[in-house]
């Protein structure tokens, strides 16, 4: 359910609910846009589930904090399974590319062998390449 209240167009607050937790936005504030990377591809399909709910947390948790996130990973996994979409690099490295490029920065979250991911690994040269700023942060 959402509550607006028209002070004026540029102070205009949207107040919702989710899960029962109160959160007030600011209709017309700039919001840091971010990408959120994370280690997704793995021989074991349950560790692959075990990623995409870290990721969703980490993604939820930065959206309260009152920014817009974009995680491929969160976006895409529930798609790829139904629709069989391919899991390598050479697939998704367009659609990441422009991602990064329409962020502000992107943020890295360091689950289990985050540093050896081929992804993560790509994401990083994109986003050096596109001069974004990259932050590690903890799940």
């Amino acid at each position: 359910m959402q509550i607006r209240n028209s002070s004026s167009r540029d102070t205009e607050q949207v107040r919702t609910k989710i899960k029962g937790q109160k959160l007030t936005f600011l209709v017309g504030e700039t919001m840091l846009k971010i990408y959120l990377a994370s280690p997704y591809t793995h021989s074991d399909h349950q560790v692959m589930e075990e990623r995409y709910l870290a990721a969703c947390l980490k993604a939820s948790q930065l959206v309260k904090d009152g920014h817009y996130v974009y995680s491929p990973i969160v976006h895409w996994h529930p798609v790829a399974k139904l629709h069989g979409l391919p899991r390598d690099w050479e697939f998704w490295k367009k659609l990441d590319r422009e991602s990064i490029r329409i962020m502000d920065e992107m943020r890295i979250l360091k689950l289990e062998e985050w540093n050896v991911s081929v992804g993560i690994g790509r994401e990083i040269l994109l986003a050096k390449e596109l001069n974004k700023p990259y932050y590690f942060i903890d799940p």
